[in-house]
């Protein structure tokens, strides 16, 4: 099907522009200097998609290359993110557009999985996506919790307080041994750990979550 709008990775100088895209689509605000470098040491350019109407960026999306543990082994998965179309280019095809290319893309890098947390599911099965998971809250009361049986007893183990970004090398090899035995977790790398452990209520913690989260 034809198009209007030019679809192709976007510079480093647009970038202000896909980000100007992405707040509109979510509703955020600006993000502050420590996160907008935080994701630009995740950002693969190249993975990054913009459709253009003229000099208009009209809708983006982005995928972060990952390697994900599926069962009997861990693959290439893209980490598909960033989709957003402006209000004011809505229901004229941009979504289609950038879902195609990406698509073939995500093909022809030989990555057997596209995979992504939907903010609106209903969007994505139009391009073959289907869920995968569900989501899962537990709530562990007061004096509830106990160490599961057989774990070895070891008297030289103290617990203490530490600042999470301070310990990420110390979560990492729980998490690697997690990975080992669940599908459905990734690997992540320090800037995904920086990522994940900022302080939400913090003056310099990112605004707008939804885009960088796979």
């Amino acid at each position: 099907m034809a198009t209007p709008f030019q679809v192709r990775p976007v510079t480093e100088d647009e970038l202000p522009a896909f980000e100007y895209v992405d707040q509109h689509a979510f509703h955020g605000r600006p993000d502050t200097e420590r996160a907008r470098s935080n994701w630009h040491a995740r950002l693969e350019l190249d993975r990054t998609l913009g459709a253009f109407e003229g000099s208009t960026l009209a809708g983006v999306t982005g995928v972060y290359s990952f390697q994900m543990r599926v069962p009997g082994a861990v693959t290439a998965v893209a980490g598909v993110s960033m989709v957003a179309v402006l209000p004011s280019h809505r229901r004229r095809g941009v979504l289609s557009a950038l879902m195609r290319r990406q698509l073939a893309d995500i093909a022809e890098r030989g990555e057997a999985v596209a995979a992504l947390f939907a903010s609106e599911t209903p969007i994505y099965g139009r391009y073959g996506y289907g869920r995968a998971s569900w989501q899962l809250t537990l709530s562990l009361a007061r004096g509830h919790g106990a160490l599961a049986a057989g774990v070895p007893a070891d008297p030289g183990l103290r617990p203490r307080i530490a600042e999470p970004r301070s310990v990420h090398a110390e979560m990492g090899k729980v998490y690697e041994q997690a990975m080992a035995e669940r599908p459905g977790l990734y690997a992540r790398t320090e800037p995904w750990w920086d990522r994940l452990t900022h302080d939400p209520d913090s003056d310099d913690a990112p605004q707008m979550c939804a885009r960088r989260s796979l």
